[in-house]
């Protein structure tokens, strides 16, 4: 008989299910990668350039720890557009106020780090090699948000 070999998918991954959870927003960063630059899907040209969505997962208003004492921590990665049709777009419906999505849509700045610590849901999936990844962003059921200024102008 050979030697058995099987790819562990998901090694050293965040252990968490797939579904929808109550989650803290904790921030966008930027990422690139040299492999992410190039042709892209619609004929034009990839910068590689990403921003990385966090997030901490909570449950009974609390957040969660993995098994090393660690909060546990999903995000994900969009392009750095936030067009109506982009995937950034999607995310910031789930985390801003409708007065602060007009701001995008008036194409004023905003200050993201104005945005760390709301609340949120979000819809966790795990990709082909069982890493969970953020897949939707919505509000907080039953809650209103409180809008407040998150011009990068102010």
């Amino acid at each position: 008989m050979g030697i058995i070999i099987q790819q562990e998918l998901g090694a050293g991954a965040p252990e968490i299910d797939d579904g929808m959870f109550d989650a803290r927003f904790d921030g966008i960063s930027a990422e690139s990668h040299p492999d992410w630059a190039g042709p892209n899907k619609f004929g034009g040209v990839d910068d590689g350039e990403r921003w990385r969505w966090d997030f901490t997962i909570f449950e009974d208003g609390k957040p969660v720890f993995d098994e090393g004492g660690d909060p546990l921590e999903v995000s994900t990665l969009t392009n750095q557009s936030v067009g109506k049709k982009s995937n950034g777009y999607a995310l910031f419906k789930g985390i801003l106020t409708s007065g602060e999505l007009a701001l995008i849509d008036a194409g004023e700045p905003i200050d993201t780090s104005a945005l760390e610590g709301r609340m949120c849901q979000v819809v966790v999936v795990h990709n082909e090699k069982g890493w969970p990844k953020v897949s939707a962003v919505l509000p907080v059921k039953g809650t209103v948000r409180k809008p407040k200024p998150v011009s990068a102008e102010e």
